[in-house]
C-alpha cells in the first residue's frame, strides 16, 4: 500500500525528551523486577532500539506495510472506532484511553509508551524464566541474559510488529503476566493468584475469544496426575461455559469451522488464507490439528496453502528465525519441559482459530516468545559443546593411529 505520512517532524524532535523521561520511570520500574543495575540498562537499550526502528522505518521504509496500521492510527488520532469493528477492538480502544491521555494523541508519544509496555513484558517473562530456574537449581549465568537480549533484538515479528500500533502488545503483555503467574504458582510464591487475575483481564480485553486460555494454563499448575486429571475434567465443562459468556459464541465444532470457512471466503481474494476445514466433531479437530499446528508455526511456508513464501520475505526470516529458536530450545527441553507444555498447549490453541497466513506470523509471536530464554542458555552452551565435540574427535583419531 502506498505510504502515509504518519508522523510529524516537530513530534519527531520533541518524542526524544519524551522518550528520555519515560525511559527513567521505566528503569525504575524494571529495576524492582529484574533486581539488577544492569540488566535495566539492557532493557532500557531494546526500547531506545526498538523506538529507533519505528523513526527510521518512517524515513527509510524499510519493513513491510499493514493495512491494519491505518485503522489503529486513525483510532489514536481521531479517538473513535470504527462501528463495524468487533467486540475486541472496541474493548482494546477503551483500554487504551489513559495511554492516549498521556501521549496528547500523538503516535510519536503513544509508540513510545506502547514499546515499553513491550519490553516490560520481555523482562517479565525473562523474571519468570529465572525464578523457575531458580525452583529447579538451574545456574543462570549473565551471558545467558545477553544472549536472550540479542535474541529480542533480532526477532523479525517482534521488530515488524512491536514498532507498529497494533494490538501485539496488549496480547504480549498478556500473555508474560499469565506466564509470570503460573511460574509463581508453581513454585508456590507470593501473588500468584493476583497476577493470575491480572493476566486474565487483560488477556480478555482485546480478544474475547481468549477467554478460555488463562484457564487452560491453571492445569500446568498442578503437579500429580490425579489433580491434573481432575482439573481437565472441570475445564471439559467450565470452559464452554466461560467461552459463551465472554464471546456470546457457541463452543462447538461446527461454530469453529464455521469461524474459519467463513473467513477463509472473506478474505479469500487476497490469497493469504488456508485451512477449509469440516469439523463435526472434536475428534475432527483432533485429526486436522497437526497440519494446522505446523502451519501456524512455520508460516509463511506451504504446508496448508499453496502461496510462494518468496513473496513474503520479511515473515520468510520470521520463520527461520522461528525454527532455529525451536531447535536451540529443544536441547534443553527435559530441564524445561513445564515451559515446553505451556508453548505447545497454546500453540495447539491459536492453530485451531489461525486461518491468515500473515495473522500467523502475527499471533504466535508472545508464543514464540516464551522459547527465547532457553534458546539464550542453549547458545551460551555452545561453546563448551563444539570443544568437547573436537576432543571426542582427536580422542577417536589418537585411538585409530595406535591401533
Amino acid at each position: 500500500m502506498e505510504k502515509i505520512d504518519f508522523l510529524a517532524p516537530e513530534n519527531v524532535m520533541f518524542s526524544i525528551i519524551y522518550l528520555v523521561v519515560v525511559s527513567l520511570f521505566f528503569s525504575i520500574f524494571i529495576r524492582m523486577l529484574v533486581k539488577s543495575h544492569v540488566n535495566t540498562l539492557y532493557f532500557v537499550f531494546v526500547l531506545v532500539f526498538y523506538y529507533f526502528i519505528f523513526i527510521s522505518n518512517h524515513f527509510f521504509d524499510y519493513l513491510p506495510f499493514y493495512p491494519d496500521t491505518r485503522m489503529f492510527f486513525s483510532m489514536l488520532t481521531d479517538n473513535e472506532v470504527p462501528v463495524y469493528q468487533s467486540k475486541g477492538v472496541h474493548q482494546y480502544f477503551l483500554f487504551t484511553q489513559p495511554l492516549k491521555l498521556m501521549s496528547a494523541y500523538t503516535l510519536e508519544f503513544f509508540m513510545i509508551l506502547l514499546i515499553s509496555i513491550s519490553v516490560f513484558s520481555y523482562a517479565l517473562i525473562w523474571r519468570a524464566f529465572e525464578i523457575y530456574s531458580i525452583h529447579k537449581e538451574i545456574r543462570l549465568t549473565h551471558k545467558i541474559f545477553q544472549f536472550y537480549i540479542l535474541l529480542i533484538c533480532i526477532y523479525p515479528a517482534s521488530l515488524l510488529f512491536l514498532t507498529i500500533p497494533l494490538r501485539e502488545w496488549v496480547t504480549l503483555l498478556g500473555f508474560a503476566i499469565l506466564f509470570y503467574s503460573i511460574v509463581l504458582l508453581v513454585t508456590k510464591s507470593k501473588y500468584g493468584w493476583l497476577w493470575f487475575f491480572l493476566a486474565f483481564i487483560v488477556i480478555v480485553i482485546p480478544r474475547p475469544i481468549m477467554a478460555i486460555v488463562p484457564l487452560i494454563a491453571l492445569s500446568l499448575v498442578y503437579g500429580s496426575f490425579k489433580l491434573k486429571a481432575l482439573f481437565f475434567g472441570f475445564s471439559i465443562v467450565i470452559v464452554p461455559v466461560l467461552f459463551e459468556f465472554f464471546t456470546h459464541y457457541r463452543f462447538t465444532p461446527e461454530f469453529f469451522a464455521y469461524l474459519r470457512n467463513s473467513a477463509n471466503q472473506t478474505y479469500e481474494a487476497s490469497g493469504m488464507v488456508y485451512g477449509v476445514v469440516v469439523w463435526r466433531s472434536y475428534f475432527d479437530i483432533i485429526l486436522d490439528l497437526p497440519l494446522l499446528f505446523l502451519q501456524f508455526l512455520l508460516s509463511p511456508l506451504p504446508i496448508l496453502h499453496s502461496v510462494n513464501p518468496m513473496t513474503m520475505k520479511a515473515h520468510l526470516l520470521d520463520a527461520a528465525f522461528v525454527f532455529i529458536v525451536i531447535g536451540l530450545a529443544l536441547l534443553n527441553m527435559k530441564r524445561y519441559m513445564f515451559i515446553f507444555l505451556f508453548f505447545t498447549i497454546f500453540v495447539a490453541v491459536f492453530s485451531i482459530w489461525e486461518f491468515y497466513i500473515g495473522g500467523a506470523v502475527r499471533h504466535r509471536l508472545p508464543l514464540v516468545v516464551l522459547l527465547l530464554p532457553i534458546a539464550a542458555l542453549t547458545l551460551s552452551q555452545i561453546k563448551y559443546i563444539i570443544p568437547t565435540r573436537k576432543r571426542a574427535r582427536k580422542y577417536a583419531n589418537h585411538n585409530s593411529l595406535n591401533s
